[in-house]
């Protein structure tokens, strides 16, 4: 069964298309094709409340060539959900409307409790050990969401309105790290250790040489944050390879998973590789 899932995200828009079949019992994803375009909503919405024209126009075209693209690929069911910036923005019902006028494509703008939950699905079949508590965190381009695990279960998840674009435009608010410190406290008792997705994270880790599901240090979390940090924007573009869209965000990320882990007094972090699109083609098949 081919499916897709289309994540409109504050900084890039994704389209994940995968086989999910059935094997000895358990559920398979072979993933077929992914694509990213940076079209960056949430630098109109973080600071003017709306959505431009022009990235209005920019993602019908998306949406288009996405569509063709999944028509292409032969998808029998898709899924498609906005996150922090079409949620904020006060034209997100008629860009909504727009897009699915211009190609059919319906847009569900979820709120930060369903974010969580749809990437917290990837978590049923990751090894997590019940016997230990994890603090997860997912930081997107306006938002981020924390969730405390104990017994391989989600026990408590928030959004907060802190993200890589978002910090990158000045646009945090001091009082959202104090409520950031209260959600913290709620934090189980024993031995805690991260779990960290997101786009900027995943390429900390790949900085870092960490192989998936091996806990990297805050020690060395934060030697890679300290080098990436050394480097330019250009030299962030010529010499570790980034793209422009993730060349500028890199840094401010950096500094919200860091500042997380010590204010809840983690040291350890996981970085499985896994995100929205994952825990909404996840959904997908299993509703079908």
């Amino acid at each position: 069964m081919r499916l897709a899932a289309i994540d409109i995200g504050s900084n890039a828009v994704r389209l994940l298309v995968a086989d999910v079949s059935m094997r000895d019992g358990a559920q398979r994803t072979e993933k077929i094709t992914l694509t990213r375009l940076p079209i960056r909503l949430g630098e109109d919405v973080f600071s003017a409340g709306v959505v431009s024209e022009e990235k209005v126009e920019k993602l019908v075209l998306v949406m288009q060539a996405f569509a063709h693209l999944m028509e292409a690929l032969e998808v029998e069911h898709f899924k498609i959900c906005a996150t922090s910036a079409m949620r904020e923005a006060e034209n997100a019902d008629q860009i909504v409307e727009r897009v699915q006028k211009k190609t059919g494509l319906l847009i569900d703008v979820i709120d930060g409790k369903r974010e969580a939950k749809l990437i917290f699905r990837n978590f049923g079949v990751s090894l997590l050990d019940p016997r230990r508590s994890y603090l997860y965190i997912d930081v997107g381009g306006g938002s981020t969401e924390l969730s405390w695990i104990q017994g391989a279960k989600r026990q408590h998840s928030k959004s907060f309105k802190v993200g890589a674009v978002r910090a990158l435009q000045g646009e945090v608010q001091d009082k959202v790290w104090d409520k950031i410190e209260a959600f913290l406290e709620m934090r189980p008792t024993g031995s805690i250790i991260a779990i960290g997705t997101g786009g900027n994270i995943n390429r900390m880790a790949r900085l870092a040489a960490a192989k998936r599901h091996v806990p990297i240090s805050l020690s060395k979390l934060e030697s890679v944050h300290a080098n990436i940090a050394s480097h330019s924007y250009e030299q962030r573009l010529t010499l570790l390879g980034m793209k422009p869209d993730r060349a500028d965000v890199i840094v401010p990320a950096g500094e919200i998973y860091l500042r997380i882990m010590k204010m809840a007094g983690v040291d350890q972090i996981i970085v499985p590789k896994v995100g929205l699109a994952d825990g909404m083609l996840l959904e997908l098949s299993a509703s079908i």
